[in-house]
């Protein structure tokens, strides 16, 4: 078990099941602004045999700045026109921090989402959730080599596992991190029960 991923399940029980987390993902309007958010995948699953899901924020945010048209019509395929009438970021920002408090918060590369999470705390003077992070992609490639191979991303994780993923969706790349995070801690679990 990899150190990340032992850090973070010191908030289960010894039954693996978490009282909460939540899962997280992001689309940007371009790279070289850490506050060009345009969409927010966040949603906190509950403890429980199979875990079920209590809220979400799947939401456009409004972002006026320059899009980078790659990213536009290549990744994510967001234009401004489609975010114009969306909420702010500040909005966004203070209702994933509502979520995300005193929880486990799983993203599948932790680097840009904990960058532009901050840099909006401070760009709008609110304060980080308190919430223990787990880089899903850190902790997966080290424990399964076979997705060093593979680069370790989500659409790999999600074909191995046989889960269905609109990638750079941001909900739906938040719900396929949650999965594959449930069905790592299941293995583990199953692990656990065999090798007692």
């Amino acid at each position: 078990m990899t150190e990340d991923l032992i850090e973070f399940l010191k908030h289960f029980d010894d039954t693996l099941q978490f009282g909460s987390f939540v899962s997280l993902d992001l689309e940007m309007a371009n790279s070289n602004d850490l506050t060009s958010l345009i969409q927010i995948g966040c949603i906190q699953f509950t403890n429980g045999p199979n875990w079920s899901e209590r809220k979400s924020l799947n939401r456009l945010v409004r972002y006026l700045g320059e899009f980078d048209w790659y990213a536009s019509k290549n990744i994510h395929g967001i234009r401004k026109r489609d975010v114009l009438q969306s909420p702010s970021s500040e909005t966004v920002y203070r209702k994933f921090k509502a979520l995300a408090d005193h929880t486990g918060l799983i993203v599948h590369y932790s680097g840009r989402e904990r960058q532009v999470m901050n840099a909006l705390s401070n760009k709008y003077g609110i304060e980080k959730p308190k919430a223990e992070w787990l880089d899903l992609h850190r902790a997966v490639k080290k424990r399964f080599p076979e997705y060093r191979k593979q680069g370790g991303g989500l659409k790999a994780m999600a074909e191995f596992y046989g889960l269905n993923l609109d990638h750079h969706d941001a909900y739906s790349d938040a719900l396929t991190t949650a999965k594959v995070f449930m069905q790592l801690i299941r293995e583990l679990h199953t692990h656990s029960k065999t090798s007692a």
